[in-house]
């Protein structure tokens, strides 16, 4: 199991952008630096968890990162290339041996990663992602944004597209997603970002088109999406 296999992350200060320090800060055998956003002033990563770079177009494929199934931690599930399972997980953190490495596809409605009545409202998993000892998908010290920390960054301030959003501080880019069947759709045209927010059985995500943005809706806790995490 590929479970923070750095054993936790580290920082130090790297450059001075006007009156910020940036960090360097090292996770999972990648090193990020940080942002301070001009909206909010809370720090984020400098890009999305797995990405090898900081984003030079909206569909630069080296920095989509990796597709977290919802409230799943680091396994090898979430990466590009990981094969697929239809057998369920029994436990969250970390999942059973015989799915561990791989992504859970599921054809039943909600479409989720876990075993019926084990998480169902999520709020396992939703403590999960908060974590902020290195030890879920974020580094020390770092954590899943909610809906309502993306929106602030994203779509309260007239960020309305994926290119707008690309544009931006954060320079997401449009990484698409995989479907709970394990298939990938959208990659280099739309952005889309799981939160840490449940709705009843499934999650909030913020999603970002051509024309549009939408914050509003859910989806199923099986999709694969792309994380950015934010300094607690």
């Amino acid at each position: 199991m590929l479970l923070n296999a750095c054993g936790g992350s580290s920082s130090d200060i790297s450059q001075t952008n006007d009156d910020y320090t940036a960090e360097m800060v090292s996770h999972d055998g990648l090193t990020y630096s940080t942002l301070k956003s001009p909206y909010t002033g809370k720090i984020w990563l400098d890009r999305n968890m797995g990405a090898s770079m900081v984003c030079t177009s909206f569909d630069d494929a080296a920095c989509y990162g990796d597709y977290y199934q919802w409230g799943r931690n680091l396994d090898g599930h979430e990466k590009s290339t990981s094969t697929s399972t239809t057998e369920k997980a029994t436990q969250i953190d970390p999942v059973q041996a015989a799915v561990a490495g791989e992504f859970i596809v599921t054809s039943i409605t909600p479409d989720d990663w876990t075993v019926a009545s084990l998480d169902d409202d999520g709020s396992l998993r939703s403590v999960n992602w908060n974590k902020i000892d290195g030890m879920s998908i974020c580094p020390a010290g770092y954590r899943m944004p909610t809906i309502t920390e993306l929106k602030a960054e994203t779509t309260d301030n007239v960020v309305d597209s994926n290119v707008d959003v690309f544009n931006d501080f954060l320079k997401l880019p449009s990484a698409g997603y995989r479907d709970g069947n394990g298939v990938f759709y959208s990659t280099g045209l739309f952005t889309f970002l799981w939160s840490n927010s449940v709705n009843t059985v499934r999650s909030r995500y913020l999603a970002l088109y051509d024309t549009y943005a939408d914050d509003s809706n859910s989806s199923d806790r099986s999709n694969g999406m792309p994380v950015r995490c934010l300094k607690d």
